[in-house]
């Protein structure tokens, strides 16, 4: 087992640069940033996890767990179909799943005669342009 990705004194920034879909997470918890009275614009500090974490009084290994759920989906979307870890792995060497799965349980094989075609022009030149 590997050590997750994100750690305590990963950087804020170091995350949402590799892992940006992170954001949406750092959002629902507060603002990367801080107002300062007399200050024109508001300052983005370097901060670490465990930082950010108690300055918006998280419970640091929930938002840890957040953090590296996603970089782990992260992580396994952007793997080649096939590979070892990729998930997909099993699906791809045995091939799809056999038996009725969702809609699929009602197919069956058309055989010729059960085939009628017509040339869409055909059909078109009787029906006309609606």
């Amino acid at each position: 087992m590997t050590a997750p990705p994100i750690g305590p004194g990963s950087k804020v920034s170091d995350v949402l640069a590799r892992y940006p879909a992170t954001g949406a997470i750092f959002i629902q918890h507060g603002p990367l940033f801080e107002v300062q009275p007399g200050q024109p614009s508001p300052q983005y500090r370097e901060l670490t996890i465990e930082q950010y974490a108690a300055r918006h009084r998280l419970d640091l290994l929930v938002l840890l767990h957040q953090l590296n759920a996603e970089a782990t989906a992260a992580d396994a979307a952007s793997r080649p179909p096939g590979h070892p870890s990729s998930g997909r792995a099993r699906a791809s060497r045995w091939g799809p799943p056999a038996g009725p799965l969702g809609y699929t349980g009602a197919y069956r094989e058309l055989s010729g005669a059960d085939i009628e075609s017509e040339p869409v022009v055909a059909r078109q030149s009787v029906h006309g342009p609606e």
